[in-house]
């Protein structure tokens, strides 16, 4: 007769679980880690390229990589709202919001830097002028391209998200 002295323990903690969906629950085990990371190195990134591309004005670096992390902020919150759990998908989009939101907040605050008018106020408006209308155009031109792409994959994720934006 033959004997196995191997407990139920020692056995359950070599199986692993195998299935074609495995690897998308796999994902949750790192997702805070590298939401954190990928935001985290974003914003750095976002302060030194914006230092040195704003003629070394430090302090509207850090205003427009505050400004982006509050932007976040509102992200996560909507997030939150929206019941949507923090997954790859989301993260991509939260690291696109990053993207989208440096061209608005550095545009506008080198347009307010260099211009001439007297007050903030007026020095503001002289940007809002003269810089958003192109920040505008260049995102409702973005948007457009990028549904145009979305529309063209055929895949269940794009009636998902297009369901979901319709229901909310």
């Amino acid at each position: 007769m033959l004997r196995f002295n191997v407990s139920f323990s020692d056995v359950l903690s070599v199986v692993r679980c195998c299935s074609v969906f495995y690897v998308f629950y796999e994902q949750y085990l790192t997702i805070v880690r590298n939401t954190v990371f990928n935001l985290g190195i974003s914003l750095v990134a976002i302060l030194f390229i914006t230092i040195v591309l704003l003629g070394f004005d430090i302090w509207t670096s850090v205003i427009i990589v505050w400004t982006i992390a509050m932007i976040l902020a509102s992200m996560f919150g909507i997030m939150y709202y929206w019941s949507i759990s923090l997954n790859a998908l989301s993260l991509v989009n939260l690291v696109m919001t990053v993207g989208i939101s440096v061209e608005f907040c550095s545009h506008i605050a080198r347009a307010f830097a260099l211009s001439t008018k007297p007050t903030r106020v007026l020095r503001a408006n002289d940007a809002i002028v003269n810089m958003g209308s192109s920040v505008s155009s260049t995102l409702c031109l973005l948007v457009w391209k990028s549904m145009c792409i979305v529309q063209s994959l055929s895949s269940p994720l794009n009636y998902m998200c297009n369901i979901h934006s319709f229901i909310h």
